[in-house]
């Protein structure tokens, strides 16, 4: 059986912080739909495991959201 190889890029862009977000998310993705473990994404792009992990959980990319710091 042949297998391909594909190389993918860092995933930054100069649109801004949400744009570079939402590449990240496509990025993992792609790469745990063609068969790459969790480690190896993680390890490739420089995040932990667990940030993998989490962002597979999610079914669309979420912009960052800061919680409301309540005042007393």
């Amino acid at each position: 059986m042949h297998q391909e190889r594909v190389l993918f890029l860092p995933a930054i862009s100069s649109e801004g912080e949400r744009i570079v977000k939402a590449d990240l998310w496509h990025e993992i993705h792609s790469r745990f739909k063609l068969r790459e473990s969790k480690k190896s994404i993680a390890r490739t792009l420089g995040l932990s495991i667990l940030t993998v992990r989490k962002i597979l959980r999610q079914t669309q990319p979420r912009p960052y959201e800061r919680q409301k710091l309540e005042s007393a």
